[in-house]
């Protein structure tokens, strides 16, 4: 298995200014949101399968994978604000 195929391009960082409060989000977007993430996770729990315990690939690998998570959230580094389309 290929590293590199795991790996997406990076997504947008955090946004220098927030909503004050979080816009409605219908149930249906917040549950594309949650298996949006879950998923994340588990490619993450994937790239640590393939690089077989070196923790130097599985770091590299994950510092070019997380960013994806601002394609549905936005962060001051305080607040998260979850958007309500994708990115």
């Amino acid at each position: 298995m290929s590293i590199e195929n795991l790996t997406p391009e990076p997504g947008r960082g955090p946004a220098a200014e927030l909503p004050e409060e979080q816009p409605a989000l219908g149930e249906e977007r917040w549950r594309e949101v949650a298996l949006y993430l879950y998923s994340q996770l588990d490619n993450i729990d994937t790239l640590y399968d393939a690089c077989k315990g070196d923790r130097e690939c599985f770091y590299r690998s994950v510092a070019r994978y997380h960013p994806r998570r601002h394609e549905v959230a936005q962060t001051d580094g305080y607040r998260v604000i979850f958007l309500s389309k994708p990115a």
